[in-house]
């Protein structure tokens, strides 16, 4: 008889899977991945924004803002006019109708820039490169900000040397 009752036992446990042993498992388990993953310290956790800043040049261009067309004398010798159209390419995103406003500035300080050049400089490949680079800088000094970059370069749409 002894015998039975410890069959029958065995039986009542569940053999292969028990209940009680199962949520142990599980509560040991859920605790440990919990402390090992972070949730089991008593520091607080250091919520710093880390930002990562992308080139310039390595941003999608956006929208293309056509600054107009300008006439000025050239310097050297002579009476040499320079007339250059150019347009501002602006960084993805940024919407034309905020540059606007500051337009004129950029022009100012391009009329600046074109009157320091002269024929003979436009003329070549180097210059006209020159010219670019100048007025890309230019601009970007002018409208874009440590918070905001809004133009990327400048294109020249017409140069006439005359």
């Amino acid at each position: 008889m002894a015998d039975e009752q410890a069959e029958d036992a065995k039986e009542k446990s569940g053999g292969k899977f028990n209940p009680k042993m199962i949520a142990i498992v599980v509560v040991v388990l859920g605790g440990a991945g919990y402390y090992f993953m972070g949730g089991g310290g008593t520091e607080p956790v250091d919520a710093s924004v880390t930002t990562t800043t992308i080139p310039l040049d390595e941003e999608a261009d956006g929208p293309i803002l056509s600054a107009g067309t300008l006439t000025v004398n050239l310097a050297g010798e002579g009476t040499r006019f320079g007339r250059v159209s150019f347009s501002l390419v602006l960084v993805e995103g940024v919407d034309p109708l905020t540059i606007e406003p500051k337009l004129p500035l950029v022009l100012d300080a391009a009329l600046t820039e074109l009157a320091a050049f002269s024929a003979s400089d436009l003329l070549g490949a180097s210059g006209q490169e020159q010219l670019r680079t100048v007025l890309s800088d230019r601009a970007r000094e002018i409208l874009n900000d440590e918070d905001e970059r809004v133009v990327k370069r400048i294109v020249l749409t017409d140069l006439l040397v005359q």
